[in-house]
């Protein structure tokens, strides 16, 4: 039954999405600013960016091992030699054709993962990257947490200075 196919694909797909963007939410504007305020920026961004770092690493072996793209990256990358007329399509067109590497900083401060996955595409190599795999996977984890921790630490003293703390 092809629409009963379609239906359970929409909801694994669906499913998949919503559990890994809620856990990021969760994981980014609950657990990130407690472990800033409970240990300070400095040891507080070394354990955060840590969990961080596991909880990617589960993400690109789990997106490796389903063959799906779950996140459009596989999709994004094709759109370099689309030719699209719509607005949207030609500013995309834009930020790619800026280069792979500005693209890949971007989608890294969004989300270290996506900016691995981006970069890296799928290997089927499960649980083993290889040397160069992990440079690229802790320096997209790197740009992501040096960013949030900045942002992280400067919402936390703007709410201190707020109330005078």
């Amino acid at each position: 039954m092809p629409i009963i196919d379609s239906v359970k694909k929409v909801g694994a797909f669906g499913a998949a999405v919503t559990i890994i963007e809620g856990t990021n939410q969760i994981f980014d504007y609950i657990l990130y600013p407690a472990g800033i305020l409970w240990l300070g920026p400095v040891y507080g961004g070394i354990v955060m960016t840590t969990l961080a770092m596991v909880a990617n690493y589960v993400v690109i072996i789990w997106y490796n091992r389903t063959k799906q793209d779950w996140f459009g990256l596989e999709w994004l990358r094709l759109q370099e030699t689309i030719e699209s007329q719509s607005f949207l399509g030609k500013l995309l067109r834009w930020f790619i054709h800026l280069g792979r590497w500005p693209a890949f900083l971007g989608i890294s401060i969004y989300d270290p993962a996506y900016g691995f996955i981006f970069l890296r595409g799928r290997k089927s190599t499960g649980l083993n990257l290889t040397t160069v795999d992990w440079w690229w996977f802790v320096i997209s984890n790197l740009i992501g947490n040096l960013v949030w921790i900045l942002i992280i630490t400067g919402a936390i003293e703007g709410i201190k200075q707020f109330f005078y703390l």
